[in-house]
């Protein structure tokens, strides 16, 4: 078809990949099923990781931006990987809920016993 238009494949942007190395298409590996490359769900995984150590220590920059992109993030691997896609939003929900107690901390007040 392409040769018919008058085209012809540009040969120095064509790879042939053996049986055993990972045929990518688009940035996701398709060789017995389509899936996100492991070294990705690993760079997702640490970067969850790191936002929940900054929370921990009470760092407040750009954690809002940080959980929208992971949450995209996500979102692409749970099409992909819903087990653990399901484990790392649960992972960004908590992780959400302890962001709005750093922003709004609850005070408790308590009352003093009658002597």
């Amino acid at each position: 078809m392409m040769l018919s238009s008058g085209f012809r494949a540009k040969r120095s942007k064509q790879e042939i990949q053996r049986r055993n190395r990972q045929m990518k298409v688009t940035k996701l590996l398709v060789n017995k099923k389509v899936a996100i490359p492991s070294k990705q769900r690993q760079a997702l995984r640490a970067a969850v990781y790191q936002l929940e150590r900054q929370l921990a220590d009470g760092v407040q920059e750009n954690i809002q931006a940080q959980l929208d992109s992971l949450s995209a993030r996500i979102g692409r691997l749970r099409k992909l990987h819903p087990a653990e896609g399901d484990a790392l939003s649960q992972r960004l929900k908590l992780a959400r809920a302890a962001y709005k107690l750093l922003l709004n901390p609850v005070t408790v007040q308590v009352k003093p016993r009658p002597v």
